[in-house]
């Protein structure tokens, strides 16, 4: 609601209000204006009452649209409403306007003319990338999203012209895009010999469909679909990273669902390649259904629910060194496509030594205070009596996971596939229910073998991990003649 008071025959006093603070005080906002002498006494009251409008939409809105707002302020209220656009598109639109903005940011949106355009152009021809500078094409991609604001604008009747669209271009560099031979394209498959596995897969697909690398990165097993003897891919999404939210994933650019057919020879190497990993993942929840199906058949409330409780706290404590190995496998995979080996060793004894802290740290807090780790969970004391013999067992499990982790970086990065199935069949089926057998019902330890079978479960692969990376044979792999 506003109220108008006239302080004298051509100036008047504004006051806009929007609700109440949270102390109770009224929000408002005031401003005094004086009616031009070029407005007959007439037009005062229609001018006046215009003037309100104004501050209205300001206040409630929080800017206004008019000729008077800058450019800066328009265009982050522009960006804001582009909902049509994915977020890695918002983005890129938003760095570019940062860049224009010393440049027209605080000029008045109804102020700006072509000459101020093509100032902000010289300006930006002379950046550099890399120590070049940077391409006519690059230029004009920050005019085209200065246009689109300005467009906005004129649509909105706030300009009558869009000065974006009266600017004498150059001429852009045009370059012939590079299509591959089928002879080049298999050339260039066989020089990804020495990378992992998941780029192989990533070119092979990116080759024969031809798809943005967003969509590739996007793919599930379940967009693979047999039908008969051929299989069909459906494209439905994509991703990409936007600075400060992570990865996003959206629709595809043009908003389409995309099919292909894939041939006998390029289904067979991603079978080849995506078995296992379906595999051994099946496999490895088989293993926990059956721990805690056993831990259950006990039927004693107390060792049920610390087992429960239990899983979950060894989980958390066991995320730092799985974020630490998954990060340390991806660097080992560039620094071997690198051709720089001695870096990839020195990635995994560094992320051996990451593990090892973390595994130290979550151990003393196991020796420390485990009764109040576990009464974070509960508050039975029975459970937390237990709870206490519970993660001083599972401390084997942490050195263990340590050493696992950091060494099968190796052999994921390195993309021995085989030996990553092996690894992962003896620590979720062989070893987990092998010495959950053997401790409980051989040894006669009860519900208490359970638990150390499930501790020592990744001691064997930690010594199959460690023994590969000691023996050098990842050096020398060569993926596509296995």
């Amino acid at each position: 609601m506003a109220s108008i008071m006239k302080k004298s025959e051509r100036k008047y006093k504004i006051t806009v209000s929007n609700g109440y603070r949270a102390d109770g005080r009224k929000i408002s906002k005031a401003k005094t204006i004086t009616v031009p002498d070029s407005v007959p006494r007439r037009g005062i009251e229609q001018y006046v009452i215009h003037a309100v409008e104004e501050m209205e939409r300001e206040v409630k809105n929080g800017y206004s649209e008019d000729g008077e707002t800058t450019f800066q302020e328009y265009a982050a209220h522009w960006l804001s409403r582009q909902v049509k656009y994915a977020p890695s598109t918002r983005a890129s639109y938003d760095r570019m306007l940062q860049r224009v903005y010393p440049y027209i940011g605080a000029v008045k949106i109804k102020d700006i003319r072509p000459i101020a355009l093509e100032n902000m152009l010289a300006e930006l021809r002379k950046w550099t990338r890399r120590g070049k500078p940077v391409q006519e094409a690059t230029v004009q991609k920050y005019l085209t999203v200065v246009s689109a604001v300005l467009s906005d604008a004129k649509r909105n009747e706030i300009i009558q012209k869009n000065p974006a669209r009266m600017i004498d271009l150059p001429d852009t560099e045009h370059r012939e895009q590079f299509i591959p031979t089928p002879e080049q394209a298999k050339e260039f498959l066989d020089g990804l010999v020495d990378e992992p596995w998941q780029y192989k897969a990533y070119y092979l697909l990116a080759i024969y469909t031809g798809c943005r690398r967003g969509e590739l990165c996007a793919l599930k097993w379940s967009d693979f679909i047999m039908d008969g003897d051929r299989c069909i891919l459906t494209v439905s999404r994509s991703r990409s990273v936007v600075a400060g939210k992570g990865i996003q994933e959206g629709t595809t650019k043009n908003g389409k669902l995309s099919y292909f057919k894939l041939r006998g020879d390029v289904l067979k190497i991603l079978i080849k390649l995506g078995i296992p990993q379906v595999t051994r993942s099946l496999l490895v929840r088989f293993s926990m259904l059956w721990v805690n199906a056993t831990v259950n058949s006990y039927n004693d409330i107390v060792v049920s629910n610390t087992n429960y409780v239990g899983t979950k706290l060894q989980k958390f404590m066991e995320v730092f060194i799985q974020g630490v190995d998954t990060a340390s496998a991806a660097m080992v995979g560039q620094n071997l496509g690198a051709k720089k080996p001695k870096r990839a060793g020195n990635v995994t004894l560094c992320t051996l030594g990451c593990t090892l802290i973390c595994a130290t740290g979550a151990s003393a807090l196991c020796v420390l205070v485990p009764k109040q780790i576990f009464s974070v969970f509960t508050d039975d004391p029975a459970v937390m009596d237990l709870g206490i013999t519970f993660l001083r067992i599972m401390i084997v499990q942490f050195y263990s996971s340590a050493v696992v982790g950091a060494f099968q970086a190796m052999v994921t990065g390195c993309g021995f596939v085989s030996l990553g199935f092996a690894i992962g069949i003896l620590d979720g089926v062989v070893c987990k229910i092998g010495l959950s057998v053997l401790f409980a019902n051989v040894l006669q330890m009860g519900y208490l073998g359970i638990f150390w079978g499930v501790a020592c479960s990744r001691i064997l692969p930690a010594i199959l991990c460690a023994g590969y990376f000691f023996s050098g044979k990842w050096k020398t792999r060569k993926l596509l003649t296995e």
